[in-house]
């Protein structure tokens, strides 16, 4: 497997441990930007690489490495990068139910009300000036590396659509896969798989 090394830095209050109380999905802008707003709780992010940011800007100290997740990023499709968990504040993220076609990128038409607040609350005043990443998660069915990809084009499809209706500037976003790296809960049930599928938003300043 070939390992990209692409520079993120992004506050990400997370393990690979399963928690008991998964965090809950935003549904209105309202509730979309008090997430992405919350003051720093966390003692956890997330480093990809070296200490520059995704946005190609110096990235903090170097931070003593506490795990490892792969992930694939734009900058390197096709490739899996070794993500580095480290000491860090968390900025913000919001986990949504953004839903797929089967089997593919293609955005439902059921997701479209919240795309709108998605882009509602992006373009609300308190985070205009904000960048943000887009994380999409898969379940654990199919081939890992399937799913990694997927993760990435679903990230790539929220971007595109918040582009093109929400007229938010490219140069504020990027997208990130996690696969099926990072389930909220086991994979057990439908119940449990489809609350793995989702989408999140990360603010990275």
């Amino acid at each position: 497997m070939s390992y990209g090394w692409i520079g993120l830095v992004v506050g990400f209050c997370w393990s690979t441990t399963l928690s008991a109380a998964p965090p809950a999905f935003a549904q209105s802008a309202e509730e979309i930007i008090e997430a992405l707003t919350a003051s720093p709780s966390s003692e956890t992010s997330l480093n990809l690489g070296q200490p520059r940011t995704l946005f190609g800007e110096e990235g903090p100290r170097a931070l003593r490495r506490k795990q490892e997740v792969e992930a694939m990023t734009e900058d390197g499709w096709g490739e899996q990068s070794t993500i580095h968990y480290e000491s860090a504040a968390e900025l913000g993220r919001a986990n949504l139910m953004i839903q797929f076609q089967f089997n593919s990128a293609d955005l439902s038409p059921e997701s479209v009300p919240l795309l709108q607040e998605l882009g509602s609350a992006l373009g609300d005043e308190r985070l205009q000036q904000k960048r943000l990443v887009i994380a999409g998660h898969t379940d654990a069915l199919g081939e890992d590396s399937y799913n990694m990809d997927l993760s990435l084009r679903r990230a790539k499809s929220v971007r595109n659509y918040l582009l093109e209706h929400a007229a938010i500037d490219q140069s504020r976003l990027r997208i990130i896969g996690f696969g099926e790296r990072l389930p909220l809960l086991d994979n057990s049930s439908p119940g449990n798989r489809a609350k793995n599928r989702r989408v999140e938003v990360i603010r990275v300043e």
